[in-house]
């Protein structure tokens, strides 16, 4: 009944792309499972044993190519073929959105600061028989570290929120600087900072609006384990671990970097594209509590900018166009 239901509320995906799903053998999952925690779950044991290692995992594991299967790529698919084209994934993780892109026919560049998530990375698409371009480096340097490499997509997947501000800016500006005419730029999972609530980081109402100083100290009344306990002392190297753990994003960071937005208009958000719009008064009412009001009263107050800037993630799809 649940999948009938969300069926016709939801667009699923086309039987093209399932066929392209690759399947990944029993074994080979297992022993990729005990890989995952020995290079990349070790440093979260060691410091906190109550950190949900089981739910993570298997978040890693197996539900976030799911969810870039399922959710993602079809909502890119509809803007733009992904067959032959070349992507640049900036913070690409544990590879599995590199999966999702590279099982149907992209052209992958996979890049991370962190090498221990790119082994892992490397490791999974082993695993599913694919390949990519693995590259360590700091996003905030793509149009120098890509100088003569042209991408038809750049794709932040859950990236931006854990960046600086400046970082964030920086980054978003060489990306734009490398960009041609009809290349697009894709955020995927980037928590609104305007949001009243934060599901992202401390589970804790308007934890976004406040000041990082203040945030830093409110996190004590998060009810998150590994996160509420670890933010006690005032001290350079615990605040920027701090903002690592995740801060929302808004539209003026978007507007602070490309400067002239109607030079990189979003063309789409994945909650507008994923709606069956026959059916869209009802699955906005079907939300959290308190969604559909206060969307609708701050897009008010804000007219001008695209519907997806007003939902609680920023999923959204630019293109140059000049």
């Amino acid at each position: 009944l649940k999948n009938i239901v969300k069926r016709s509320l939801y667009k699923t995906p086309s039987t093209t792309l399932i066929r392209n799903f690759k399947p990944a053998d029993p074994p080979g999952l297992e022993a990729f499972g005990k890989y995952l925690e020995e290079k990349f779950y070790s440093q979260y044991i060691v410091e906190n044993r109550s950190h949900d290692l089981q739910k993570d995992r298997n978040d890693q594991l197996s539900g976030r190519l799911t969810k870039f299967r399922n959710e993602v790529v079809p909502w890119l698919s509809s803007v733009r073929d992904l067959k032959g084209v070349s992507i640049l994934e900036i913070g690409c993780g544990t590879g599995s959105s590199t999966v999702s892109l590279a099982e149907q026919g992209a052209n992958v560049t996979a890049l991370d600061v962190d090498e221990a998530s790119l082994m892992v990375a490397k490791k999974r698409m082993e695993l599913y028989g694919l390949s990519a371009e693995f590259v360590l480096g700091n996003g905030e340097k793509v149009d120098t570290l890509f100088i003569n490499k042209h991408f038809d997509i750049i794709l932040f997947p859950a990236t931006l929120e854990h960046m600086t501000y400046q970082e964030r800016v920086n980054c978003l500006r060489s990306a734009y600087r490398m960009m041609q005419k009809g290349d697009l730029l894709v955020t995927v999972e980037t928590p609104n900072r305007l949001w009243f609530y934060d599901f992202h980081t401390a589970y804790l109402p308007f934890y976004f609006w406040l000041p990082e100083e203040l945030a830093f100290d409110y996190s004590k009344y998060s009810k998150r384990n590994n996160f509420k306990e670890i933010y006690k002392d005032h001290n350079a190297e615990k605040m920027l671990h701090f903002i690592r753990r995740g801060r929302g994003v808004s539209f003026h960071d978007f507007e602070i970097a490309f400067e002239d937005m109607s030079t990189m208009p979003v063309i789409s958000s994945m909650e507008g594209y994923s709606k069956n719009p026959a059916f869209r008064f009802l699955t906005d009412r079907l939300k959290s509590r308190g969604y559909f009001t206060y969307k609708k009263f701050i897009w008010k107050l804000s007219p001008h900018h695209h519907e997806g800037f007003f939902e609680p993630w920023l999923d959204l799809i630019f293109k140059k166009i000049k």
